[in-house]
């Protein structure tokens, strides 16, 4: 029997644990504030960009020792996210420009020699998101339905609709 607060469960190393230690087949999990349970996993599996986040990010970027292709990149992701209008899904082409853009973006993060010792904790935290959002678009769980949407003009974010199967 494990018993855990949700938070507890919803954290990163807990997420290495289960899944590496927990077997369903022979363990209860009893969850304390499962009610909460459900919207917390909607935020946990979503993905938020902002094109005010990404022009913050940005002037520090242009001191750094990197490419002028990744800050091309990186400049052609806020002006993307600027233009978004609010309140709307994404057509299949606007979803599909975005993901070869920001797998782009991906890409190129991994040809620059980030000074991870040194890096500003926004530019690395950046740097991370980007990696962790094309993870989760890659290995999209296809029992989910997904959604590409702007709840408010220059805001990106992709969400389960549900999560009821997890």
């Amino acid at each position: 029997v494990w018993i855990a607060d949700y938070n507890y469960i919803l954290g990163k190393p807990s997420n290495r644990i289960l899944k590496q230690d927990f077997d369903s087949s022979t363990t209860v999990l009893v969850i304390d504030e499962a009610h909460n349970l459900e919207s917390r996993l909607l935020d946990h599996w979503s993905v938020e960009w902002s094109a005010l986040e990404v022009l913050r990010i940005g002037e520090p970027l242009s001191h750094l020792d990197i490419s002028s292709r990744f800050r091309e990149l990186w400049e052609q992701w806020r002006r993307a996210l600027d233009s978004l209008p609010g309140e709307r899904l994404l057509s299949a082409k606007e979803i599909h420009w975005f993901e070869d853009l920001l797998f782009e973006l991906v890409e190129q993060s991994t040809h620059e020699h980030w000074d991870w010792v040194i890096l500003p904790p926004d530019i690395a935290d950046a740097i991370w998101k980007l990696r962790e959002t094309a993870s989760l678009i890659a290995q999209e769980n296809t029992a989910w339905e997904w959604i590409w949407w702007t709840p408010k003009p220059g805001v990106l974010q992709w969400a389960p609709m549900e999560i009821k199967s997890w």
